[in-house]
């Protein structure tokens, strides 16, 4: 089996363009050769984490917490950990 770890920022509250109601970053592991998704983890904790990038050796996960204007906006990293952050 061909497999890669896939993250998945989504949205976690109300903002006026999106109705979040997710958790926060998750964690799946791709089966290349069968395209299928299978759930690994969730980390809480960034509110709406959107937008996500890795560092080309993979050992760190940076995430964007999109607020409404006027808000704090910060950047998170997170340390991969197997298959979790």
């Amino acid at each position: 089996m061909r497999a890669q770890l896939v993250y998945i920022g989504t949205y976690t509250e109300k903002l006026p363009f999106v109705d979040g109601k997710a958790e926060g970053i998750y964690v799946y592991r791709l089966d290349a050769d069968t395209g299928e998704l299978h759930y690994l983890s969730t980390t809480v904790g960034p509110r709406n984490p959107s937008y996500l990038a890795i560092d080309p050796q993979q050992r760190f996960l940076y995430a964007v917490q999109e607020t409404e204007f006027g808000d704090d906006p910060r950047i998170y990293a997170f340390a991969v950990i197997g298959d979790g952050l």
